[in-house]
């Protein structure tokens, strides 16, 4: 059973200032760094065979904490980035709101059919990070681990498309910064492990379950 552990990057200034990231280059600040080393040490003895992230720093810094605990180079993968938001790119929620109300409202409600201006679709994101996961699944050896660091949007699409859920769901789901997640592969139906975990209550030093009973 192959087993892909997801997480988001750690926390950025943007993040705790509520300003639209998506493309724009953002390092993690000195609580997002603290964030992923305390994550990575979390998972410090699981089979990691493999780590892929985003191009964009906040994941691959993230990504190279983790790298340092297992001794894995992170590989950059451009499926993998965040979601572009347009117009919307460096401008905080409440701006956002004040200047485009109606697509923030449309956002807000019907997530899969709000687009920012000159951004990207949901159904889009989705599309290329999922068949990239699917890829990567799918290669080398049945059995396996190797985790994915990348962006909340990111994350969310593809927890959904692994349950079989539209994008329409995408509220439904909460990602926080440095937040673990664990999908399992079993022939072609994909299990939901572990959900939206943190440091605050993770508890991985038994490993990751091979079964619910």
């Amino acid at each position: 059973m192959k087993t892909v552990i997801l997480v988001r990057h750690g926390e950025t200034q943007w993040n705790k200032e509520e300003i639209f990231r998506g493309r724009v280059d953002i390092p993690l600040n000195d609580h997002g760094i603290a964030q992923a080393r305390q994550t990575a040490e979390a998972l410090r003895g699981l089979p990691v065979e493999a780590i892929y992230c985003s191009p964009l720093s906040r994941a691959l810094m993230t990504a190279q904490e983790f790298g340092k605990v297992f001794n894995l180079q992170p590989v950059k993968i451009e499926a993998f980035t965040d979601i572009s938001f347009g117009a919307w790119e460096g401008m905080s929620v409440a701006e956002v709101k004040q200047r485009y109300p109606r697509e923030f409202a449309s956002w807000e409600k019907t997530p899969h059919l709000g687009i920012a201006p000159d951004g990207e679709s949901l159904a889009a994101v989705r599309e290329r990070a999922w068949r990239k996961l699917q890829e990567l699944a799918a290669a080398g050896q049945e059995q396996g681990m190797f985790m994915v660091v990348t962006h909340r949007v990111v994350l969310k699409l593809l927890l959904l498309a692994a349950l079989g859920l539209p994008d329409g769901k995408f509220w439904d789901l909460q990602q926080d910064p440095c937040a673990v997640n664990v999908l399992k592969l079993h022939g072609e139906r994909w299990i939901l492990n572990r959900f939206n975990e943190t440091c605050a209550h993770m508890d991985l030093s038994r490993g990751i379950a091979k079964s619910e009973f």
